[in-house]
């Protein structure tokens, strides 16, 4: 999505809007779950990894997965979409070379092409 915002095809989303990762800063699932009434929860941890045969697939995901990736892209003509998806493929592929994006570890390589991205994910329970 960085790079859509960066291209200025869609606005950086404000801290704390829903989104994919709505409960990233530490309390703010347990903030939630107060607010709407909870009183006995745990919340735990749990890391996993998605693994995508190339970046292409994994481009197709996020498309897949997020309205707003996939509006902004089907709303681009033709030559600039391709450039869009160009620029996040590079992106990409230079975080699985060993960059960083925020607070991710960078996906890793797996076979020939493919790509591993670790997750956590916070579940109440």
């Amino acid at each position: 999505m960085s790079v859509l915002v960066e291209r200025g095809h869609i606005e950086r989303p404000q801290p704390g809007a829903p989104g994919r990762s709505p409960g990233r800063a530490q309390g703010t699932i347990e903030e939630h779950l107060d607010n709407s009434g909870f009183t006995e929860y745990v919340v735990d941890t749990v890391d996993f990894a998605n693994v995508y045969p190339s970046v292409d697939e994994w481009i197709a995901s996020g498309a897949d997965c997020s309205m707003m990736m996939r509006t902004t892209l089907e709303r681009l003509d033709p030559a600039e979409r391709e450039d869009a998806i160009e620029a996040i493929r590079g992106a990409r592929l230079a975080l699985r070379a060993g960059g960083r994006l925020g607070r991710r570890a960078p996906p890793t390589p797996r076979a020939a092409g493919s790509l591993r991205q670790p997750l956590r994910l916070a579940l109440r329970r």
